[in-house]
């Protein structure tokens, strides 16, 4: 099979191009669009294509026929956010376009304080400008809380996100997650203040009540900030979140190194066949994709019945941990730990969430209007017919109006438990003339060795 190139959906439905596999995907329906690279934004009004910079033009009337050009193009640069000063060379404001770009980011400044977001001011009321970059070893303050950075732990096209430690009592481990959001260079078109902001109430709302961590397997927000980028780009700015970092890895690197790690490996476990180990095998991977189900079940349960729908679960997006993977699982007979009641699965990166009410509601934000996002290998067929034939495509059919409007999150984290089953299953199929031979007395087994292996072969 050829390599596919790979594309992954932004929220507004626009594909982004992502590089080759290295390995040709077994089944093209999973792996059409892989993890998302954000594609370069159109320049606009003279940059250049080439590195976004703003090409300076001196200053002319414009004839007759050039004025709805470039009424057009002020208009253009007005919507992304820059204010222009009518006359005057890109870039000049009157005091008039300067006033209104003060009041711009003062309401924009009360809408971040509505959802709890500290904003950093200046002397004299005004907004400050954004801080330097994160680096490893600095110490930053967000909100009143301090932090001490550590290395990058992940990366996309709308954030990255850090390590960190509390400053101030007993360290803790905490995550940092900045973003540039709102209209400017390098922005992504809906990477807005709104849905940053939204995405914190998210995390806010689904973690109240549960100070423990226990009962609901996603992190929780400490504290959050917002710094304007800059007089450059007035409607863009720089958030930050703290958050309590949740153990473990991606359950897509942590299955990709259980597997490594087993291949080659060829002893059979004591007193057990091939037979039997193709069959333990299958039992320990059934049992760590239905601890992840268990333990995510009423994290989303929550999530979807008033709050939000996550609306990219995939197997980046749900960590697991496991205690003991630093040591050598040498004698379980896949791939899977021999007990899936260690592990601990939780679920990150709410940025694709929409409201639940508005979801269902029919206006702006619903199923009708909002575009399939996320990554699309662990779309249903609803949302494939969604994508490919808008709302009206599922109009006809009821069941799949339920699938997506109701279910898409529950569907994408069933895909994900399918991929643990099939990944973890690592055992060598027997043979079907070894299953034939087999006494009467083991007939359970041959049926369960041909069902697992319908089930890897479908997935």
């Amino acid at each position: 099979m050829s390599q596919l190139q790979g594309w992954h959906f932004g929220q507004g439905g626009k594909a982004c191009a992502q590089s080759r596999h290295s390995v040709p995907p077994p089944r093209t329906s999973r792996n059409v669009f892989p993890n998302m690279i954000a594609a370069p934004r159109p320049s606009l009004a003279g940059n250049c294509p080439s590195t976004g910079s703003a090409r300076r033009l001196p200053a002319r009337a414009a004839s007759p026929s050039q004025q709805p050009a470039r009424a057009a193009s002020a208009a253009a640069l007005h919507a992304n956010g820059m204010l222009l000063a009518p006359g005057r060379p890109d870039g000049m404001r009157s005091d008039a376009a300067q006033q209104q770009l003060q009041q711009l980011q003062q309401q924009q400044m009360q809408q971040m304080q509505q959802h709890g977001c500290s904003v950093t001011t200046a002397p004299g009321g005004h907004v400050a400008t954004s801080p330097r970059p994160l680096a490893e070893g600095d110490t930053v303050q967000i909100g009143q809380s301090q932090f001490v950075v550590g290395e990058v732990i992940g990366e996309g096209a709308y954030a990255q996100v850090w390590s960190a430690t509390t400053v101030g009592g007993a360290p803790e481990d905490v995550a940092i997650k900045e973003m540039r959001c709102g209209q400017g260079p390098g922005i992504l078109p809906d990477a807005t203040l709104q849905r940053a902001l939204f995405e914190v109430q998210v995390m806010r709302r689904l973690t109240s009540g549960d100070s423990s961590g226990n009962l609901i397997a996603a992190p929780r927000v400490l504290a959050q900030q917002c710094w304007p980028i800059g007089s450059a780009a007035p409607g863009a700015f720089l958030c930050r979140v703290a958050m309590t970092r949740r153990r473990g890895e991606p359950i897509a690197s942590w299955l990709g190194r259980r597997t490594e790690s087993r291949q080659g490996f060829t002893p059979l476990p004591a007193g057990m066949d091939e037979i039997s180990t193709y069959c333990a095998s299958f039992r320990d991977a059934a049992c760590c994709a239905w601890a992840m189900l268990a333990q995510l079940g009423p994290t989303f349960e929550r999530l979807n019945a008033g709050i939000a729908y996550h609306r990219d679960v995939n197997a980046r997006n749900i960590l697991v941990f496991h205690p003991t993977d630093s040591q050598a699982d040498e004698h379980t007979p896949g791939s899977a730990p021999g007990d899936a009641s260690l592990l601990e699965y939780s679920v990150v990166d709410f940025g694709s969430s929409v409201d639940s009410r508005a979801w269902h509601a029919g206006g702006e934000g619903s199923w009708q209007v909002e575009n399939p996002t996320g990554d699309a290998r662990y779309w249903g067929v609803a949302s494939w017919i969604r994508f490919l034939g808008g709302a009206h495509g599922l109009a006809h059919d009821a069941g799949l109006v339920r699938q997506y409007a109701w279910r898409l999150d529950m569907f994408a984290l069933a895909a994900c438990a399918m991929e643990v089953l099939a990944k973890l299953h690592s055992a060598e199929c027997p043979s079907e003339a070894d299953l034939a031979a087999l006494p009467r007395s083991r007939g359970f087994e041959a049926q369960m060795v041909r069902v697992a292996s319908r089930v890897r072969a479908a997935w």
